[in-house]
């Protein structure tokens, strides 16, 4: 999102530094350095409203030493890392490079956009079970084409 908007900036204003954002390293450093912040700001904020609202972990007796300890320790953990991730990504990634979308998605929207003209694929010279059913591209492509 940033990147579109200080591609704008740049394109129009002529704002000083804001063709950074369109190098890559700098956008990870960004979003790296950013992550850390939400995580270190808002973490701590997250496990305390999670214990006042009593979402926590129950242990059963096994018998363990220190299990005792672990009781009530907030299960949500996780949200703090998406949250941590999700934002920065959000951010700083260029939303209309493909490569962001991930999966089969990014053969369905190939098939589907006209707009889109190039895409880059990784060949593996390996063989491999796969659990994926294969899904047979050559007939959407005529559709497409």
């Amino acid at each position: 999102m940033l990147y579109h908007i200080f591609e704008y900036l740049e394109k129009h204003y002529h704002v000083g530094g804001a063709g950074l954002f369109q190098y890559i390293s700098f956008r990870a450093g960004a979003a790296i350095i950013t992550s850390l912040l939400i995580s270190l700001l808002f973490g701590n904020r997250i496990i305390r409203s999670l214990k006042r609202l009593q979402v926590g972990e129950t242990v059963r007796e096994l018998g363990l030493d220190g299990q005792k300890e672990k009781e009530g320790t907030p299960t949500m953990g996780g949200f703090i890392i998406l949250l941590a991730t999700w934002v920065p990504c959000l951010l700083f990634a260029r939303l209309d490079n493909i490569y962001i979308i991930g999966g089969e998605s990014i053969y369905r929207e190939v098939l589907t956009n006209f707009k889109c003209t190039k895409i880059y694929l990784t060949e593996i010279y390996s063989d491999f079970e796969s659990i994926v059913d294969e899904y047979d591209f050559l007939d959407a492509t005529k559709e497409v084409y």
